[in-house]
């Protein structure tokens, strides 16, 4: 929101319509709504204007809207905060206030975070990750930063935004640079796309590995194999399902029963 976007403000704009084409193609039932990164002035509070809604959804024309709502203005505070400004608008009390009805429990979260700054939020990177992995699991949370990476905070004598990509490396997600906007459009795509696809599954209890694991797909039972069925990866205690056909498409209720470790012993749960 500070004035050294103008130009990125008014690429994202005007190029916007080629995002919402691909959401709709996808058939993605999607909520969009806009932050700026003045945490301090704005407080997380989803931006509008022109009496649009501030939340997108795909039952209303949607194009123009989000077009609108993401020019937020270049006089925001020079304290940029982008990962605060998320935390505010998805916690309390903006979350059942300006906010609401934005998070759904069956629906992902992308967050996407556009900068030409490094991120000046007031806690450590590590505190943001934690927040948004306990509000969505890892396989529920898509992240993308738009920021600085080293060739750019070279061509532009910019410091680099490695908060950003801190965060970004703790999510798993992927991080562009500001300065080629050729590849924005298609680097969220990329990620949404993804992060349809059901290939992790992460499980709240560690696992005894073996052979206490099994996984079913709409009530058929699954081999381990890592080439046509699944395979566990202890150090993120996940399942995973890594080539096609064996992905389990949009809709497939996926069935994991296993034993859990607990200091060492097997522990059950009721």
């Amino acid at each position: 929101s500070s004035g050294s976007m103008f130009d990125e403000q008014d690429y994202i704009s005007k190029n916007i319509s080629s995002l919402v084409t691909f959401l709709q193609a996808q058939k993605i039932d999607y909520h969009i709504a806009v932050i700026s990164s003045d945490f301090q002035g704005d407080k997380g509070e989803f931006y509008h204007t022109n009496n649009n809604p501030s939340i997108i959804t795909n039952t209303i024309s949607s194009t123009t809207a989000l077009a609108e709502n993401l020019k937020v203005g270049f006089m925001g505070s020079a304290i940029e905060g982008g990962l605060e400004s998320a935390y505010l608008a998805l916690s309390e009390p903006m979350l059942s206030g300006a906010n609401k009805d934005f998070l759904r429990n069956e629906a992902i979260l992308a967050l996407i975070f556009m900068t030409d700054e490094e991120d000046q939020s007031p806690q450590t990177f590590g505190f943001y990750s934690n927040f948004f992995l306990q509000l969505k699991p890892k396989n529920m949370l898509s992240t993308i930063a738009i920021a600085m990476n080293q060739s750019c905070s070279t061509q532009t004598n910019q410091p680099e935004s490695l908060r950003y990509r801190e965060f970004i490396t703790d999510t798993k997600g992927i991080f562009a640079s500001i300065c080629d906007p050729t590849l924005w459009i298609p680097a969220i795509q990329d990620e949404i796309k993804q992060a349809q696809i059901l290939r992790n599954f992460y499980l709240t209890f560690p696992a005894e590995i073996w052979p206490t694991i099994t996984v079913s797909i709409d009530g058929a039972t699954i081999s381990e194999d890592v080439i046509t069925g699944w395979s566990y990866d202890g150090c993120d205690n996940k399942v995973s399902f890594e080539n096609d056909p064996n992905i389990p498409i949009s809709g497939s209720v996926i069935k994991i029963d296993y034993t859990i470790r607990c200091n060492g012993l097997l522990c059950s749960i009721p």
